[in-house]
């Protein structure tokens, strides 16, 4: 992504009432929600990059998957046991709110299937240039190339940040700076928080595909089935998997991606970075119990067929012929000449197909796992329990939700609560002096 149009050069100022570290989705609400509350503040975002509105444009594949249709309840879900930290936020900024507010603003919405929000353009460079031009129309100010490169806290109270070299004063601050990354750096949104006495969860790629090593599913690259993917330690016992989830999964030339393969992705890389070795199983026809009666009754109806041609409910032929193969079963014999052992062998490797050398890789992820740990910060401020005067939003949290809108509603819904709390904290300073 190249530069922002519309945002010039900025001297950086002496001072500000509230500092924004990113202009990612998440600094930009809190930017706006800041100057909304308190149009008199200085409000200054800051960002390393030479772009604003981080990536939301090329966010679901460019067309921008905003929010979701689902309810509260639904909304926290997408969370799991973190979504319960996330309802302050959802109920002040939540996807009723999201939608109307870019539709007010020039930009529709549209539902798609599992509830999916989109604009109706399809163009993710819609919702970025609707969110720069809320905050700049307002007032705040937008600094790119600008590196904040220290903190400054004194009797743990946020007194001033250096950028660029320069020392701003600045009482109130709000790290947005998105996720770290593999490697969190000391000026990361997390580096920064972790040097203020911070506890943060190591990084792990989140909503990112699976590659398996050797491409053994190459030959499947584009067919998706529906499935349950499961995970654990080597040799789990399909009734005790550490994680499963059933969902639509696409074969790739590389391994295993879908919505079901990226929901899973950060519990799966949490657990191989455990160090212990790990299987992943796939069970083709999670819908039925007993696989081998459903395979009898298939090649009963189907008899006189070669077996490639048998016709089994729920998985694509090119499937099938790839479990065939690598059972070592000649596709051309007659359905009805199957024997007991290789249809024992057929009814489980549908059910239970296991994969032992895999990696969840950085590559494609769309979401950075870890971050500021929740419970050091105050759900119904964003504000930090440590550290007076400094707010947290989006990716530098410890949140990560599963595809479908969700973590950018997560992104908007925690910078406009931090936008306002950080504006009010940031009031009754200026009231004292």
């Amino acid at each position: 992504m190249g530069e922002t149009p519309g945002i010039q050069a900025l001297e950086l100022p002496a001072r500000a009432d509230v500092v924004v570290m990113g202009a990612g989705p998440a600094g930009l609400f809190a930017a706006a929600a800041a100057k909304t509350e308190h149009p008199e503040l200085v409000v200054l975002v800051l960002d390393r990059r030479p772009f604003a509105g981080g990536q939301v444009p090329v966010a679901g594949g460019g067309r921008c998957n905003v929010t979701n249709a689902g309810t509260l309840a639904d909304l926290m879900s997408g969370f799991g046991r973190d979504g319960r930290w996330l309802e302050p936020a959802f109920r002040h900024f939540d996807n009723i709110k999201i939608v109307r507010w870019f539709e007010s603003r020039g930009v529709p919405m549209k539902e798609e299937e599992h509830g999916k929000i989109y604009p109706t353009s399809d163009d993710g460079a819609d919702v970025q240039n609707a969110i720069i031009n809320e905050a700049t129309g307002l007032g705040v100010s937008i600094a790119l190339r600008t590196r904040i490169e220290q903190i400054n806290a004194e009797n743990n109270t946020i007194q001033s940040i250096v950028a660029n070299g320069k020392t701003i004063e600045c009482r109130t601050l709000i790290i947005a700076g998105g996720g770290s990354g593999p490697k969190p750096t000391p000026t990361s949104g997390v580096g920064m928080a972790t040097a203020l006495g911070h506890t943060t969860v190591p990084p792990a790629p989140a909503l990112a595909p699976i590659k398996l090593t050797n491409r053994p599913v190459e030959p499947l690259s584009g067919v998706a089935v529906n499935a349950r993917v499961s995970a654990g330690p080597a040799g789990f016992s399909i009734k005790k998997p550490r994680v499963t989830k059933i969902g639509d999964l696409l074969f790739t030339h590389f391994g295993l991606s879908g919505p079901v393969i990226l929901d899973l992705s950060h519990p799966i890389a949490r657990l191989t970075a455990q160090g212990e070795p790990c299987e992943l199983s796939l069970d083709l026809l999670p819908d039925v119990d007993d696989a081998r009666a459903h395979i009898d009754e298939c090649c009963k109806s189907d008899g006189a067929k070669s077996i490639k041609n048998v016709n089994l409910p729920g998985i694509p032929r090119r499937v099938f012929e790839h479990l065939l193969s690598l059972l070592q079963i000649n596709p051309d014999r007659r359905a009805s000449e199957l024997r007991a052992p290789e249809r024992d062998a057929l009814a489980k490797i549908v059910k239970d197909w296991r994969f032992q050398q895999f990696e969840v890789t950085w590559a494609g992820a769309m979401v950075s796992g870890g971050g500021v740990a929740l419970n050091e910060v105050d759900p119904k401020t964003m504000a930090s329990r440590k550290i007076a005067g400094l707010f947290f939003a989006g990716e530098t949290l410890n949140i990560q939700g599963e595809c479908g809108g969700y973590n950018l509603q997560a992104s908007f819904s925690t910078g406009a609560l931090a936008g306002i709390c950080a504006a009010r904290h940031a009031a009754s300073i200026a009231s004292k002096h």
